[in-house]
């Protein structure tokens, strides 16, 4: 009877530090795939950001450029091609 209770709260224990193994490592991945999501994010976003600054400096631009400026900059542009 003894035997078979020690034998028992052996298997409880395994069981327990198996389930606490477990837990740990899919704690460790939870965490990684956080990361990895919230890096993910913030690249999106200093892309979006940078791609609204583009956006909004060009809408600033033609509209401070009269047609002369226009000429210019268009020269300017097909020569860097050369």
């Amino acid at each position: 009877m003894i035997k078979a209770e020690r034998q028992a709260d052996e298997r409880k224990d395994q069981i327990i530090n198996l389930a606490m193994n477990n837990r740990e490592r899919m704690m460790m991945k939870a965490e990684a795939d956080i990361e990895k999501m919230r890096q993910k994010a913030k690249f999106e976003l200093q892309k979006e950001v940078g791609e609204m600054a583009v956006d909004l400096a060009e809408k600033i631009i033609k509209e401070n450029i009269d047609k002369s400026q226009d000429k210019t900059i268009d020269k300017f542009i097909d020569g860097l091609g050369d």
